[in-house]
């Protein structure tokens, strides 16, 4: 049981590998179609949320009816996350379309996830229990390696990247986005950094500092401002676990910085002339698209703080009030957001089901239909993607007043517990990394969808979830 659990696990995270979730393939036209033993493998990868689901509720069941300690405060703070969402679909009228199966599935994949981390915990006694806190850190590694399989480490930069492999005879595409990306090595950057102050072997703090520098150097390189943010949010909690330490070694710190900020700024400078050397290589007639465009995207995102211009000339914007939007302090904040806060302003002057919202994965719809509804014509420049941009305004969105009342009493919740029991004692390793992760991903909502959509947040902060609620199933 516990090892069906821990590939489920595996499969939770490896899920996210490849980034969109559909209950069946495009491949597949129906549920119970189409199955060879060619096909299977399909078959099984497209409809994996509602298998798992099905063997996590067994197991779940089993352990229950024999009486093993359930965390119920863990369950009430997923259903104060998940089930506003569910309610917004179930409010609103069903059509059986992409969209809602994709809203059904993400669902599925939630309620499936936090099954599996609570049979994960009630087997902590076993051998399998160690992998909760082993496989998150393996999966970020193959998502790197999946990375600079195909990609140099000099080719690190801000933008889209898309990888192509073959598994089983069959051709896929995996597209990584450099803020995902970088995302991603942030989580290995907690990891190895937090190994390296607890880790009283030389060697193995050795090895964390080098695997923490290199992916504090990727971070940087590959990430938006609001990564950037967090990982500076994620340092000055590590400087606050160890702060004693770090005083004591100011001079060690200070050399990091230092050799950080010198090979940041020598890889830029190598990865100019690089462009350069090629563009003077080329005869301008012969001149390849992509290194011109590479080269452009080089430049521009290399400006600190890179703005765009009157972000708020778009459909989304023109929502906002005349007054607001001609104000020199608004259009400065809006520009350094990339237009978020005229995303936010748009969805709460324009959410007409805010009482129970309009179920998960609906903020693009929200945006295409009412643009459409206003101009007559879907939308075509809203800056940047046309989700929710923040884990608030997507809560409100999917599961409305409901789902911001819900948000609320989830973190009232949390912070009690933290406070009431975890602050008063001393910390395991594994509780400060995930207890930071989650401090950093409930900033993150602030500016991204986050946690509340099922993703590599959502798998790592159930986890942190777990660990903050346990000492309250201990007592119960």
């Amino acid at each position: 049981m516990g090892f069906i659990s821990v590939i489920i696990f595996f499969g939770n995270f490896f899920s996210f590998l490849g980034g969109s979730i559909s209950i069946f393939h495009s491949g597949i036209p129906g549920l119970f179609e189409s199955i060879s033993f060619k096909n299977l493998i399909e078959f099984t990868r497209a409809n994996y949320s509602i298998f798992s689901l099905i063997i996590n509720l067994g197991i779940f069941i089993y352990l229950y009816i024999q009486e093993t300690k359930t965390n119920k405060l863990f369950l009430l703070c997923i259903f104060l996350l998940i089930f506003p969402q569910i309610l917004g679909l179930l409010s609103n009228k069903i059509v059986y379309n992409y969209f809602n199966i994709q809203s059904l599935t993400t669902m599925i994949f939630m309620i499936s996830a936090a099954l599996n981390i609570v049979n994960l915990f009630k087997l902590q006694n076993s051998i399998f229990f160690k992998y909760i806190f082993i496989i998150p850190f393996f999966i970020l590694f193959i998502q790197l390696y999946l990375f600079f399989h195909q990609n140099s480490f000099f080719n690190i930069q801000y933008g889209g990247f898309y990888l192509e492999f073959i598994l089983f005879g069959e051709k896929y595409t995996l597209y990584f986005n450099s803020n995902g990306l970088g995302r991603s090595t942030s989580l290995i950057y907690a990891f190895c950094i937090f190994y390296f102050f607890e880790s009283k072997n030389n060697i193995i703090k050795i090895t964390f500092y080098i695997l923490a520098f290199l992916s504090i150097f990727i971070v940087i390189n590959l990430s938006g401002r609001f990564n950037i943010l967090m990982v500076i949010v994620l340092n000055i909690i590590i400087y606050l676990y160890y702060k004693k330490i770090i005083i004591e070694k100011w001079y060690f710190t200070f050399l990091t910085v230092i050799l950080l900020t010198i090979s940041f700024n020598y890889y830029k400078s190598f990865q100019k002339n690089v462009y350069l050397e090629q563009i003077k290589n080329e005869k301008e007639h012969d001149i390849s698209h992509n290194i011109k465009h590479n080269y452009q995207a080089f430049l521009k995102n290399n400006k600190l703080l890179r703005e765009s211009n009157n972000v708020t000339d778009n459909e989304v914007g023109s929502d906002i009030p005349l007054q607001i939007k001609e104000n020199s302090f608004f259009r400065k904040i809006d520009n350094l957001s990339t237009g978020r806060l005229s995303k936010w302003i748009y969805i709460f002057i324009n959410n007409e089901k805010f009482i129970f919202g309009h179920g998960p994965n609906m903020d693009r719809i929200f945006f295409r239909e009412t643009v459409k509804k206003r101009l007559g014509s879907a939308p075509v420049s809203i800056i940047g993607s046309d989700d929710a941009a923040s884990g608030i305004a997507y809560q409100y969105i999917s599961g409305g007043v409901v789902g911001l009342i819900s948000l609320f009493v989830f973190y009232i919740l949390l912070i009690k517990e933290y406070f009431r029991n975890i602050f008063k004692r001393p910390q395991t390793t594994n509780e400060k990394i995930f207890i930071t992760l989650f401090i950093v991903f409930s900033m993150r909502i602030i500016f991204e969808n986050g946690f509340i959509i099922f993703g590599i947040d959502y798998l790592f902060a159930i986890i942190s979830i777990y660990l903050l609620t346990n000492k309250y199933s201990q007592k119960n």
